[in-house]
């Protein structure tokens, strides 16, 4: 057993919109990497997608799933407040990649035939680490729970022991793709031992539509028997929550990775379509030597939160520069939604750093809110030199 530590990255990002009006998963032409490697190595791989406010969008919703190496996995749903809203998912797969040469590439299609889904805005991240030690569930076992008293997402659970102390990384999304769920939406939250982290919600369209939640939790771990579970609830009294789909992963990073945490429930609130600063999101740093930066980000408003029916953004800013966003809507202007971004760059030696969330209404007159927030960062220091592998690292700044 051996704990991971960074080996090689690469972010692919674009605001290229493509469309889709089928029911098959296609690919998104802007969301492929193809690359060699010459040893086998663990990777961690993202597909964070959204449509713009205004793009041709079908309000039953889309579908979205990661492709590796001619297999779809890590498939989820989710639906907008109606025709042309906002919509979003964020979806990963976690495994083993063989020595050789490998292809990932996002995938999307409409939930209905001849019905047009957009997605305007997407990034890729692929990161691979040298060692052994992670988690990795994707099951389409069928969960249900009534009401808002949280529940075990039976399939979503990993039980292990650390080889050494060390930054533990979880990653969990739930979805459903249909019947049954109610219209208030799902909630989901992250257990560790005997204690809750990170939750987050959302709601469909109406009942017995799709909705996605993903969440994260990241701390400091020893070497001890640890489980891990995904946990769900409706999001009132009577209401159903259903996971058609789930994907829970667990990273046991070598201890040297540094790890910052904003975890925040206050509620903060913009009247602007402009990405603008959410004051309980900042994290500062100094780093003495050259670092790998690796930051998930998610934004929720909770259940009857009264804000603009176009929902909210949330975004990453890295030194003064945003770098992406993510967008949803929920199912009326009172129902909960969410949102959450990945980023990943080379931090220079001996630098002053900022990392901000940020976040604004997606449009219309009412303002945005976020009532939670939960930010993760992990430094790692890299190796040496990227190995000749034919990764190439696309980050710049100011990318947004």
């Amino acid at each position: 057993m051996s704990l991971l530590s960074f080996y090689d990255k690469s972010v692919t990002y674009s605001n290229t919109p493509v469309t889709s009006s089928s029911t098959s998963l296609g690919n998104d032409s802007y969301a492929s990497k193809s690359f060699n490697i010459d040893s086998s190595k663990v990777a961690l791989i993202v597909y964070q997608v959204c449509n713009d406010n205004g793009a041709t969008f079908y309000n039953g919703g889309m579908q979205n799933a990661i492709n590796v190496d001619g297999t779809d996995r890590a498939i989820s749903w989710d639906t907008p407040y109606d025709t042309n809203y906002p919509c979003r998912n964020t979806v990963f797969w976690l495994g083993t990649l063989a020595a050789g040469s490998h292809t990932i590439t996002g995938r999307f299609a409409s939930m209905a035939g001849g019905s047009t889904v957009t997605i305007s805005s997407r990034t890729l991240l692929v990161y691979l680490f040298n060692g052994d030690e992670f988690t990795y569930v994707d099951s389409a076992t069928l969960d249900t729970v009534t009401g808002t008293t949280f529940a075990n997402d039976d399939p979503a659970v990993a039980t292990f022991t650390p080889s050494g102390s060390c930054k533990m990384l979880v990653l969990y999304n739930a979805s459903n793709s249909g019947a049954t769920q109610g219209a208030y939406g799902k909630r989901t939250l992250i257990r560790v031992g005997a204690s809750d982290y990170s939750q987050a919600e959302k709601s469909p369209v109406t009942d017995d539509y799709p909705c996605s939640v993903f969440t994260a939790w990241a701390q400091s771990l020893n070497a001890v028997s640890t489980t891990v579970q995904g946990r769900h609830s409706g999001n009132y009294a009577g209401q159903v929550s259903t996971i058609n789909r789930r994907q829970l992963g667990v990273l046991l990073l070598d201890n040297t990775t540094e790890l910052d945490t904003i975890t925040s429930d206050t509620q903060v609130s913009v009247a602007s379509s402009s990405l603008s600063n959410d004051t309980q999101a900042l994290i500062t740093k100094t780093t003495t030597v050259t670092s790998e930066l690796l930051v998930f980000a998610m934004g929720t408003k909770r259940e009857s939160t009264l804000s603009t029916e176009y929902g909210e953004a949330y975004a990453i800013q890295i030194n003064g520069s945003d770098r992406r966003y993510s967008r949803g809507s929920p199912g009326t202007n009172y129902r909960s939604s969410s949102a959450s971004v990945v980023w990943a760059e080379t931090i220079a030696i001996a630098s002053n750093n900022t990392i901000r969330g940020r976040f604004c209404r997606n449009g219309g007159s009412a303002s945005g809110v976020i009532d939670s927030r939960r930010i993760f960062a992990l430094w790692f220091i890299p190796p040496g030199p990227s190995p000749k592998d034919g990764f190439v690292d696309h980050a710049n700044p100011g990318i947004l």
